[in-house]
């Protein structure tokens, strides 16, 4: 439960990271007309986005498991066959 925990108190600045640089790139990306090309730091800024998001995906999942396995320990208990 505890390594539970500690990455739960880091999941929301994770989400707020995320958000954040999801909202400056939308904010920027919709000044710039469509037949306009993007700049080059904004290509890079996209690709910095979407490993972010990627590490968000990474950190999610991370907290999840450690919280199962707080719950099941370290596997779930056999299934009993249905009676006959």
């Amino acid at each position: 439960p505890e390594a539970h925990a500690e990455l739960g108190e880091v999941m929301p600045w994770v989400a707020l990271g995320l958000f954040v640089l999801g909202l400056v790139f939308w904010l920027v990306d919709r000044g710039i007309p469509g037949n306009k090309p993007r700049p080059g730091w904004l290509i890079v800024f996209a690709i910095v986005l979407f490993l972010a998001s990627l590490f968000a995906i990474y950190w999610t999942i991370r907290v999840g498991h450690s919280g199962s396995e707080a719950v099941n320990g370290q596997g779930c208990p056999p299934i009993d066959p249905p009676p006959a």
